[in-house]
């Protein structure tokens, strides 16, 4: 999952390396 859809942060596979903004631009790439 990502960021903020992540029950626990650090359980999330990119939540420990990317910032909020970088999550959401990957989440809409992924989507696209």
């Amino acid at each position: 999952g990502f960021g903020e859809k992540c029950t626990s942060r650090g359980q999330c596979t990119f939540g420990a390396r990317l910032q909020d903004d970088e999550i959401k631009l990957l989440a809409m790439f992924v989507k696209s």
